[in-house]
């Protein structure tokens, strides 16, 4: 099999210009999908941390369960979020090896899972503090959070493509 390298082995092509001309190459995806990656064990990590810290009090009934649920199903989501944007990164990969033209599609949906997958896990915070019955602390996190979400809105708004007449 000599010659033969599979989609993540492709180099990066700085040259040529993906996305409408935007310029995206391999090396984005291959970045992107290592981001995913991460996050998705931060994930991990977070969940750990509720089932093992706030599970027995969730037994004993010192926490709120719906807040509790709401939590764990919340770092579920999110995390599930980065595992899909990362096998969509990956399909790019194999698709822009093989010159699909669906490549491009997939970028979009990997983009979109890990805007989503971010939402969730920067939210996670202030539910957690909220579980604890930390009430103050919990609207300062969800004021955090909020304006995350301005900051958000402000760059999807400002650098989405123009349309021309």
């Amino acid at each position: 099999m000599r010659g033969e390298r599979a989609p993540f082995d492709t180099p990066r092509e700085t040259a040529r210009s993906g996305r409408n001309g935007r310029g995206i190459d391999v090396q984005t995806a291959k970045e992107n999908r290592a981001l995913a990656v991460g996050l998705g064990g931060s994930c991990l990590a977070i969940l750990t941390f509720l089932l093992f810290f706030l599970y027995p009090r969730w037994i004993s009934g010192e926490v709120n369960p719906v807040l509790f649920r709401g939590t764990l199903a919340g770092i579920v989501l999110s995390l599930f979020l980065f595992v899909y944007a990362a096998l969509f990164y990956y399909w790019f990969l194999i698709c822009y090896w093989n010159n699909d033209p669906r490549g491009n599609k997939y970028f979009e949906r990997a983009d979109r899972f890990v805007m989503l997958g971010l939402i969730l896990l920067v939210v996670e915070p202030a539910f957690i503090l909220f579980t604890i019955n930390l009430v103050d602390l919990g609207l300062f996190a969800l004021g955090l959070w909020f304006v995350f979400i301005g900051l958000l809105a402000i760059g999807l708004w400002s650098f989405r493509p123009r349309q021309l007449h």
